[in-house]
């Protein structure tokens, strides 16, 4: 499969992995100026730096669903390709609406009563593999303004605590 065309190990490969070194590493620069000392700052740094990677990984997350492509599953649960990212599984009502099993429960609860479970078609919400691409460049530049306002952080701190 062509990996220029495929989320397969999305966040583990490529720019973001550089973007996420850069993240850690000006979060380091900026707690280290803040602090001064060495095993506090790379216990602090490694915390923040990753909630802060964590952080724009879900925000992400959020803006990708918004731009999810629905895909019909077939009766063995697939509908995708293994180069697609996968982000949630809902249900389709007649009406073109897409709800959650929990959601479905509370409108239509004999939905449930049958024994191969609800009646309505699942969908998958995907991005597809082609707009690989976009999607990593678009995190990597989020992870690059977030390390360079660790880094800018940093450099105002060491100027006010640099003796004159």
């Amino acid at each position: 499969s062509d990996l220029a065309k495929s989320f397969v190990g999305f966040r583990f490969r490529g720019a973001l992995i550089a973007t996420q070194a850069f993240v850690l590493a000006s979060t380091a620069i900026a707690i280290g100026a803040l602090l001064g000392r060495a095993v506090p700052t790379f216990l602090l740094a490694l915390i923040l730096g990753m909630l802060s990677i964590f952080g724009i990984g879900q925000l992400h997350q959020r803006i990708l669903l918004s731009e999810a492509v629905t895909v019909v599953q077939d009766e063995f649960g697939s509908s995708f390709s293994n180069d697609d990212l996968y982000l949630d599984s809902k249900l389709q009502l007649p009406d073109g609406r897409l709800v959650s099993y929990e959601e479905l429960l509370r409108i239509d609860p004999a939905a449930f009563q049958s024994e191969f479970g609800p009646t309505y078609p699942n969908v998958s919400l995907v991005i597809p593999g082609e707009r690989y691409r976009a999607v990593e460049a678009r995190e990597a530049a989020a992870e690059i303004v977030i390390g360079l306002i660790f880094l800018v952080g940093g450099a105002l701190i060491v100027t006010r605590r640099r003796p004159t």
